[in-house]
């Protein structure tokens, strides 16, 4: 194989190509299955937050907005993250008008960012183009990332972090200096959009001696790049916890603490019919394979994901509010859910299209795939609050909750538990009940009443964008191949930290 400084280049605008149509197809899809409102409690607190900041200069939520629960008066318990990032969105809708639509772009940009990051750790994987694509799609519509960005909870900012902090790592391996400074800034902007982060993300950091050697790892303008954003959002942190709560160590929501027994989060979290992380992520069956594969051929990589997984996973299992609320799915394990998609794709790297293992894994990955479009056909189409609207009336609690015993220690109810943990009261099953009893309300104003042409045209430019990146990745690959041009993705044949590299824009 030789060099080809023109091809490099020519693969470069390509490559560029493809992230702009992932980038634009997922927000198109996103667009076209968007609320262009929010209704979560949460999201409410954070804007009021937001509302503030504008118009009053103040971090004060009181009068921002109508606190029906009394949880957000006179501060948030949320983080300031979120808010930030609704500052300027709100300051251009008091120019423009329609503030709940232009809010609604929010979480579709950050989720589109994220796709865009997932195809660029797919090629710092030594991927070929087109598995990195097939990665970043799946994350982007298969998964429960879909549903997430009809809502403004913090949740899919914290799951751009995490892929930041993992493509950072990767360049900073491949002798990108940069990376160092990236995974510490993202790493710190997790921890402003959820405190919880200090715990479940940073603690991945320990995994950087195992992808970059120590000696890099411990020069003394990398550990700087690395340790003054995190040092920084820490001090931001305690003065938001200081000024809210005057403690700077209160990190604690209203009161909220761990007494959820770790099994019982645990089984909700994982397992359960309505809560459970493989149902509404079915992707993610396989991804649990190749992740142990990568700790296998890329130990490194392999204990970063098992790091950001593992902890939040236990973090959350025994979080009082562990189920995330009347939501979809468990949303406090959003975040990992790319780290699956990558994982499964990985076992698609790992084996040969005409073998056995080869053949069985892309079956499964495509029938996975297609179990997990279904799941987030359904988390678009309905209201994700409608079902649990309908399972509190009387009659619906009578049928389908009834004998469920109460949430242990939480003073939960017997309604709450039979939708979280049987599957005839679950969020999957009652959307499905709904859609055919006739009763389901259109969830996307692209497809409500005198709107459906829209909203076709804006799912169809977003499905074509997706493939039209898939099909010029699968013609770089191509080119590469026909060329014998060496990858542009550096390479790394003597270890972490060592090894000829080549920079790349992704």
């Amino acid at each position: 194989m030789t060099r080809n400084p023109g091809g490099a280049v020519w693969t470069g605008r390509r490559v560029r190509a493809v992230g702009a149509l992932l980038f634009a197809g997922s927000f198109l899809v996103y667009l076209a299955v968007s609320r262009l409102e929010s209704v979560a409690y949460d999201a409410a607190s954070m804007i009021g937050v937001a509302h503030q900041m504008v118009n009053h200069f103040s971090l004060n939520a009181s009068g921002g907005f109508d606190d029906y629960l009394r949880l957000s008066t006179p501060y948030s318990p949320y983080g300031i993250g979120t808010s930030l990032l609704i500052v300027p969105f709100y300051a251009v809708s008091k120019v423009t008008g329609h503030e709940q639509a232009v809010l609604a772009l929010i979480n579709p940009a950050v989720t589109s960012t994220t796709v865009v990051v997932a195809y660029a750790i797919g090629r710092r994987l030594r991927w070929s183009e087109a598995l990195a694509v097939v990665a970043a799609a799946t994350f982007a519509v298969c998964t429960m990332a879909l549903q997430a960005t009809t809502e403004l909870f913090s949740e899919p900012s914290v799951s751009l972090c995490v892929a930041l902090v993992i493509w950072g790592a990767l360049r900073w391996r491949d002798g990108i200096p940069s990376g160092a400074l990236l995974v510490g800034i993202a790493a710190a902007a997790a921890a402003q959009f959820r405190s919880d982060s200090v715990v479940t993300v940073w603690i991945g950091l320990l995994a950087l001696p195992l992808i970059v050697s120590w000696s890099e790892v411990r020069r003394p303008r990398r550990m700087a790049a690395v340790g003054v954003p995190l040092v920084l959002s820490l001090v931001g942190i305690g003065a938001y916890n200081d000024l809210r709560w005057h403690s700077v160590l209160k990190f604690s929501y209203n009161g909220q603490g761990f007494h959820t027994p770790l099994f019982h989060g645990l089984d909700g979290l994982l397992l359960s019919p309505g809560k459970g992380f493989f149902l509404y992520n079915p992707i993610a069956v396989l991804g649990v394979v190749g992740i142990v594969l990568l700790l296998r051929t890329n130990r490194g990589v392999g204990v970063l994901f098992l790091l950001l997984i593992v902890p939040r996973i236990i973090f959350f299992a025994r979080w009082d509010a562990w189920e995330g609320g009347v939501d979809w799915g468990p949303r406090f394990l959003l975040p990992v859910v790319l780290l699956f998609v990558l994982g499964a794709v990985e076992v698609l790297h790992r084996t040969t299209a005409r073998s056995l293992s080869g053949t069985a894994a892309r079956a499964g990955f495509v029938l996975l795939a297609l179990a997990g479009l279904a799941v987030g056909y359904l988390s678009v189409r309905v209201p994700y609050e409608q079902w649990y609207g309908t399972l509190a009336a009387p009659a619906s609690a009578a049928r389908y909750a009834h004998g469920h015993p109460f949430f242990v220690g939480q003073g939960g109810t017997a309604v709450g538990d039979a939708y979280d943990f049987t599957f005839r009261a679950s969020q999957i099953r009652g959307d499905l009940d709904l859609l055919v009893q006739g009763g389901a309300e259109m969830a996307p104003a692209a497809f409500r009443e005198g709107h459906a042409t829209t909203g076709w045209l804006l799912l169809g430019s977003g499905v074509a964008g997706l493939a039209g990146a898939c099909v010029v990745a699968v013609g770089i690959d191509r080119t590469r191949r026909r060329r014998g041009d060496v990858d542009d993705a550096p390479l790394n044949p003597s270890g972490p930290g060592r090894g000829p590299t080549v920079p790349t824009a992704a």
